[in-house]
């Protein structure tokens, strides 16, 4: 499980040093992929882990997704707002 969250955490910080790059919108698709792949981990017998862990892994996943895609949506509202002042001058 250290290698899927540390891979989030560095796509999510990327994501807030820049959130209105395209590459934001990809990125937060590649945390979608986190997501499933804990969820298949989850799925593994073979793997132990305990289930409360991969509860808060999924958890935390899902609310790294949510304000990603957060601050994409802010930095967007406050571009257009920009191109609106300067549109209208």
């Amino acid at each position: 499980m250290f290698y899927p969250m540390n891979a989030m955490i560095t796509i999510f910080g990327t994501t807030l040093l820049d959130p209105p790059e395209p590459q934001a919108e990809h990125d937060m698709k590649l945390l979608g992929f986190t997501a499933d792949l804990i969820t298949w981990i989850r799925s593994q017998r073979y793997i132990p882990i305990d289930n409360l862990d991969i509860s808060r892994m999924d958890s935390f996943v899902s609310e790294v997704i949510r304000l990603g895609k957060c601050a994409i949506a802010a930095a967007r509202r406050e571009r257009d707002d920009i191109d609106i002042i300067y549109d209208s001058t």
